[in-house]
This record gives C-alpha cells, sequence and structure tokens, in this order.
C-alpha cells in the first residue's frame, strides 16, 4: 500500500498545475467518496463474514480493492502509463488481502468492478479537469 501512495505521488509531483492538483483531489475524492458511502452501505446489506474470523467487519466488496482500483482508474482516464502502473499495484494489494485471509476472491473482483465503474462514470460526467 505504501509503494502505492508512492507512485500516486510520483504522478502528482511530475508536473505541478494547478489542473492536476485539482485532478489529483477530485481521484482521492472520488475514491474515498465510493469506498465509505457505496462500499460501506453494500457491507451492511450483505453482511458477508470474511474467510478468517481474527478480522473484523464484513467482507464483501473490500473497500481496499474499491479505494485502490478507483485511483488506478482515475489515472488511468489521463495517463495510462502510470495507471497500468496503479492497475498493477491495486492487483497486488488484493491479492494480499486474499492471501492473509481478509476477503474472498469475489470481495475483490466486486471491489474492483465497483471502484472502476463509478470513477468512471463519476469523470466522465462530473469532472472537467484535463
Amino acid at each position: 500500500m505504501i509503494a502505492f501512495g508512492l507512485v500516486f505521488a510520483c504522478y502528482a509531483l511530475v508536473v505541478v498545475t494547478t489542473k492536476r492538483i485539482n485532478f489529483l483531489l477530485w481521484s482521492a475524492g472520488t475514491a474515498l467518496f465510493i469506498r465509505y458511502t457505496i462500499v460501506s452501505v453494500i457491507k451492511d446489506i450483505v453482511a458477508r463474514p470474511r474467510p478468517d474470523v481474527l478480522f473484523g467487519g464484513y467482507s464483501f466488496p473490500s473497500g481496499h480493492a474499491t479505494f485502490f482500483f478507483a485511483l488506478a482508474t482515475a489515472v488511468y482516464i489521463r495517463d495510462r502509463r502510470y495507471g497500468a502502473l496503479l492497475f498493477a499495484m491495486a492487483a497486488l494489494v488484493s491479492v494480499a488481502r486474499i492471501a492473509e485471509g481478509a476477503h474472498y476472491f469475489s470481495d475483490i473482483l466486486f471491489g474492483a468492478a465497483i471502484g472502476m465503474g463509478v470513477t468512471y462514470i463519476i469523470h466522465k460526467f462530473f469532472v472537467h479537469v484535463s
């Protein structure tokens, strides 16, 4: 997760402009909005227990996958090179969440789909920062 943040920060700092900062703020805001509203509601409705009982809360869908895939999608819309790297890193974070017993594969898959889909829709219709 730290590496993901570093790549996202590097993208932000390559060329610092007001438009890029606005874009990145919209991107981070979008990812946080999706994670803490849509995903939270779905988790409470589905109430699927985690594979490993040591983890608290519900597992479906994965908030980590939603958040990281949302950020990767936002960056990919603007810069395919950095976006592709962030997608690969989001996949690694997601695999780690399965390996540690926090999620099932379907949690990751659905979380990634929510993150990518909602981010695309929000950026297509509401974000006009290029």
